[in-house]
């Protein structure tokens, strides 16, 4: 078949080849056009699409920014938090041992009284006073039946509160 008869069955044009031809071209025109339009849709769409995924990311991170703060925060409390149990624990130790050093003191002081012939050195009775006035605060209770208590060698006296006789019985052994 020769090309006349080709192109007007298959443009329906007639004998004409030029306008079969421009028309032709016109369509591929028109094909290009539309799928570049097609083509731009698609790219503006993508846009469109990273963009509001960008937004979200955004919001995303700054709520997961705000939450790793939170965590330092909690963490930073929670370290502050043991530093300050540290430093507690250490002042009481030191205040214990004070303490310890302190009625050590006191107790070799008065075993020092006591020992010298099961009665009271005068000599030591000074020493002892000072002592007392050195480590302990003014009191309104007498400071000789915790003493006492300590040495475990004097009896304690007490009243039964169901009669007025006054009762009299060694003070039980304190543990280690």
């Amino acid at each position: 078949m020769s090309m006349s008869t080709t192109l007007r069955f298959e443009l329906n044009t007639g004998n004409n080849m030029k306008d079969a031809f421009l028309k032709q071209q016109e369509r591929i025109q028109k094909d290009e056009m539309m799928a570049e339009r097609e083509n731009i849709v698609r790219l503006e769409k993508n846009t469109n699409l990273r963009a509001e995924w960008n937004e979200n990311l955004e919001k995303v991170s700054w709520n997961k920014r705000i939450q790793n703060e939170n965590k330092k925060i909690q963490d930073e409390v929670r370290l502050a938090a043991k530093a300050a149990i540290a430093v507690r624990r250490k002042a009481l130790q030191q205040l214990i041992q004070k303490e310890i050093d302190m009625y050590e003191q006191e107790l070799s002081l008065l075993v020092q009284c006591t020992n010298s012939q099961h009665s009271v050195n005068n000599d030591c009775m000074p020493q002892w006073e000072q002592l007392l006035t050195t480590y302990l605060p003014p009191s309104p209770f007498p400071i000789f039946p915790k003493l006492c208590n300590i040495l475990n060698t004097a009896p304690s006296t007490h009243k039964s509160p169901y009669s007025s006789i006054e009762v009299s019985r060694p003070l039980p052994p304190e543990g280690p």
